[in-house]
Protein backbone atom coordinates (compact mmCIF):
# COMPACT_ATOMS: atom_id res chain seq x y z
CA UNK A 1 0.00 0.00 0.00
CA UNK A 2 1.83 3.11 -1.02
CA UNK A 3 0.40 6.86 -1.57
CA UNK A 4 1.22 8.23 -4.80
CA UNK A 5 1.10 12.11 -5.56
CA UNK A 6 0.92 12.98 -9.61
CA UNK A 7 2.41 16.47 -10.18
CA UNK A 8 -0.32 18.75 -11.24
CA UNK A 9 0.34 20.89 -14.04
CA UNK A 10 1.98 24.42 -13.02
CA UNK A 11 1.91 23.25 -9.32
CA UNK A 12 4.90 24.38 -6.93
CA UNK A 13 6.16 21.70 -3.95
CA UNK A 14 5.03 23.55 -1.60
CA UNK A 15 0.95 22.72 -2.66
CA UNK A 16 2.11 19.15 -3.65
CA UNK A 17 3.56 18.84 0.00
CA UNK A 18 0.80 19.80 1.50
CA UNK A 19 -1.60 17.46 -0.69
CA UNK A 20 1.01 14.79 0.47
CA UNK A 21 0.45 15.38 4.38
CA UNK A 22 -3.31 15.84 3.87
CA UNK A 23 -3.67 11.79 1.67
CA UNK A 24 -1.04 10.68 4.47
CA UNK A 25 -3.91 12.03 7.45
CA UNK A 26 -6.45 10.56 5.96
CA UNK A 27 -5.23 7.10 5.42
CA UNK A 28 -4.46 6.83 8.86
CA UNK A 29 -0.69 5.74 7.76
CA UNK A 30 0.46 7.06 10.73
CA UNK A 31 -2.18 5.86 13.43
CA UNK A 32 -1.22 2.24 11.83
CA UNK A 33 2.64 2.78 12.15
CA UNK A 34 2.56 3.75 15.69
CA UNK A 35 0.05 1.13 16.88
CA UNK A 36 2.82 -1.27 14.81
CA UNK A 37 6.45 -0.03 16.15
CA UNK A 38 5.27 -0.84 19.77
CA UNK A 39 4.63 -4.27 21.01
CA UNK A 40 0.85 -5.05 22.47
CA UNK A 41 0.04 -7.33 24.60
CA UNK A 42 -2.45 -9.57 24.05
CA UNK A 43 -4.13 -8.52 26.69
CA UNK A 44 -3.67 -4.22 25.64
CA UNK A 45 -5.34 -5.67 22.56
CA UNK A 46 -8.35 -6.97 23.83
CA UNK A 47 -8.76 -3.68 26.21
CA UNK A 48 -8.41 -1.49 23.33
CA UNK A 49 -10.87 -3.08 20.94
CA UNK A 50 -13.27 -3.96 23.62
CA UNK A 51 -12.83 0.01 24.29
CA UNK A 52 -13.82 0.90 20.39
CA UNK A 53 -16.46 -1.68 20.48
CA UNK A 54 -18.21 0.39 23.33
CA UNK A 55 -17.58 3.84 21.53
CA UNK A 56 -19.47 1.97 18.69
CA UNK A 57 -22.21 0.58 20.41
CA UNK A 58 -22.73 3.82 22.45
CA UNK A 59 -22.96 5.46 18.88
CA UNK A 60 -25.15 3.29 17.22
CA UNK A 61 -27.57 3.43 20.24
CA UNK A 62 -27.51 7.05 20.71
CA UNK A 63 -28.96 6.96 16.36
CA UNK A 64 -31.47 4.42 17.53
CA UNK A 65 -33.17 6.55 19.63
CA UNK A 66 -32.30 9.82 17.86
CA UNK A 67 -33.08 8.99 14.09
CA UNK A 68 -32.56 11.63 11.86
CA UNK A 69 -35.54 13.96 11.01
CA UNK A 70 -36.99 13.07 7.74
CA UNK A 71 -40.28 14.96 6.05
CA UNK A 72 -43.32 12.57 5.75
CA UNK A 73 -45.62 13.03 2.57
CA UNK A 74 -49.08 12.84 2.57
CA UNK A 75 -48.72 9.82 0.69
CA UNK A 76 -47.11 7.99 3.34
CA UNK A 77 -50.68 7.54 5.24
CA UNK A 78 -52.94 6.80 2.75
CA UNK A 79 -52.55 3.40 3.96
CA UNK A 80 -53.59 4.26 7.65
Amino acid sequence: MGIKIVVRRNENAESMVRRFKRLVERSDVLKDHKRHSVYEKPSEKKKRKDIEWKKNYKRYIRDLHNPSTESLDSNDFSSI
